[in-house]
């Protein structure tokens, strides 16, 4: 099986974004509620962090 794209880089998209279109992906490949709602958690803790530090794009955002 080919891999699929997950997300196709745009220097408009905003992390919400990027996360909306990933848990539609782990929708599509039927993973477990529990991991979904692990994800959610982790992904509103590292969200909090982004916007008290006003970085809302995926390319404001680096490993840094």
């Amino acid at each position: 099986m080919p891999k699929m794209n997950l997300i196709k880089h745009s220097d408009r998209m905003t992390v919400e974004e990027a996360y909306e279109k990933f848990i539609k992906f782990c929708k599509a490949k039927d993973l477990s509620e529990k991991t979904l709602e692990y994800y959610d958690y982790n992904f509103g803790r590292f969200n909090n962090f982004l916007e008290e530090n006003d970085l809302i794009l995926i390319s404001q955002v680096s490993s840094e």
